[in-house]
């Protein structure tokens, strides 16, 4: 899990990153992000050189309690290979 770095309920969209088998499996990821509440604003799949294939996602406003469940719940799959990296997206005004 993430170091907190804000309060619980500070929303802000957020920048995953996942590498995934090169069969489409992004409907798993997109079911257990969406289970934990998480809405998917985009979702990129880019080139790989084998097996394996880095899937960009950016979330719609989201809470950190939702992404911590999200990411806990994306760990329990077989579907992801490795850790994925999770960036909040400041908005600037």
């Amino acid at each position: 899990m993430l170091p907190q770095c804000t309060p619980p309920r500070h929303m802000a969209p957020t920048l995953l990153t996942v590498n995934l088998p090169v069969c489409p499996l992004r409907s798993v990821i997109a079911a257990v992000l969406g289970d934990a509440g998480v809405s998917i604003d985009r979702m990129n799949q880019y080139g790989h050189a084998d097996t394996s294939a880095p899937v960009v996602i950016v979330t719609h406003k989201i809470t950190r309690t939702a992404l911590d469940e999200a990411l806990e719940a994306m760990a329990k799959t077989s579907v992801v290979l490795g850790d994925p990296v999770a960036i909040r997206i400041e908005e600037v005004d």
